[in-house]
């Protein structure tokens, strides 16, 4: 009888666990095509590609600057930035979601340095864009 009690109390955590909305979220398609395509423009040093995907202002912060920008200075802040430290590889280390927001958190190598980049997108009007940038040595 208490193991018949503790097996149904384990079945009803376990189904309020699956079933809580907090839980249910799965990544969709266009989700993992947003962050693959993040992804591969920091291991390729695009610049272009990454201003492609951000909101319409971008917080960046950088080792040396910080402040608020549009794509096309964030496309000439991020390529000034990728040639003088001579960006060899990204590494994504961790992506997780938050409500509508989404984090993409990786270790970008220089030539001699190593770079903790941590992204963070937002869900706006059924599309993701990233609209704060944070690299730290």
């Amino acid at each position: 009888m208490y193991k018949q009690k503790v097996y149904i109390s384990l079945f009803l955590i376990s189904l309020f666990i699956v079933f809580n909305p907090k839980y249910l979220y799965s990544q969709s398609a266009t989700d993992s095509l947003f962050f693959n395509k993040v992804i591969v423009a920091l291991q390729q040093a695009d610049a272009a590609g990454i201003s492609k995907v951000v909101y319409k202002k971008v917080d960046v912060t950088l080792p040396n600057q910080s402040g608020i920008y549009s794509p096309y200075q964030l496309q000439l802040i991020l390529k000034d930035f990728f040639d003088t430290i001579q960006l060899d590889t990204f590494i994504c280390t961790n992506q997780y979601k938050r409500a509508n927001e989404n984090f993409i958190v990786g270790k970008i190598k220089g030539k001699d340095k190593y770079y903790r980049i941590c992204l963070l997108t937002k869900l706006m009007s059924d599309q993701n864009y990233i609209y704060q940038i944070r690299v730290e040595k």
